[in-house]
């Protein structure tokens, strides 16, 4: 009787990051759309991504450098002796900070703005046993000094209200069926209105539009909800 190939284990990540929406955002459009990755932990904290990630032992670790009580280059150091491959995956990153993470042997180095697909497959190259550092190393030197539109100074587009309510929505980790659902419109009409988004904000997926409505405050850092009673910001607000 054939032997039944054995399943492979899915790639288990743990994800450190100061942003809750992020985290979340992250976790859920992993959990939503990979079978093979499945997100085992998260911290907000450097001291907490230590501890957690010493007791967890993923197989990779997501990191931010800009963190509170140790900032990621302190993760690295204190961590360096579990031996796990690390993605440092940050908004901005001085140039001596990219040097000190490879120097700590940091597995790779992803601008938060890179779209979804490439973070997976980073993530299973690395897996892999493959190397990515070394190709993406060389970026921050070659990329342009101007900010990005991802970037953490805010950005001024024209937000309706209708717009800020998807935001919300898909920051809440909502489907376009249940976008449509809750707002009482179509999936069709769903579709136009976050492409319109897309267009908009320079993004091209859901993480890059949740980073860069948490940066720029179109919806609320710890709820998720998007302000829209809050009155006009980024250009001002028009109902929709």
């Amino acid at each position: 009787m054939p032997s039944r190939a054995r399943k492979r284990k899915p790639i288990r990540l743990f994800i450190a990051d100061s942003h809750t929406l992020f985290r979340e955002g992250l976790r859920r459009l992993i959990d939503a759309s990979y079978a093979d990755v499945v997100v085992v932990g998260e911290a907000s904290n450097g001291r907490e991504a230590v501890r957690e990630v010493s007791r967890v032992r993923p197989d990779i670790l997501i990191l931010d450098l800009v963190l509170s009580e140790l900032n990621g280059i302190e993760v690295l150091q204190r961590i360096a002796p579990l031996g796990l491959q690390t993605l440092i995956l940050t908004a901005n990153m001085k140039e001596e900070d990219m040097k000190r993470a490879v120097q700590l042997k940091a597995s790779a180095i992803l601008p938060k703005q890179s779209p979804f697909e490439e973070l997976i497959r980073c993530i299973r190259l690395l897996d892999a046993g493959k190397t990515w550092t070394s190709n993406v190393a060389a970026a921050p030197s070659e990329t342009p000094t101007e900010p990005s539109p991802l970037s953490t100074q805010q950005v001024r587009v024209h937000i309706t209200r209708r717009e800020r309510e998807i935001i919300g929505t898909i920051a809440a980790g909502c489907s376009n069926k249940e976008i449509a659902r809750r707002l009482l419109i179509s999936e069709t009409t769903v579709k136009h209105y976050i492409q319109r988004i897309f267009d908009k904000t320079g993004t091209s997926n859901r993480v890059e539009l949740l980073y860069f409505a948490i940066q720029n405050r179109l919806v609320d850092h710890t709820s998720g909800e998007s302000p829209v009673d809050s009155g006009p910001a980024l250009g001002g607000a028009e109902t929709a």
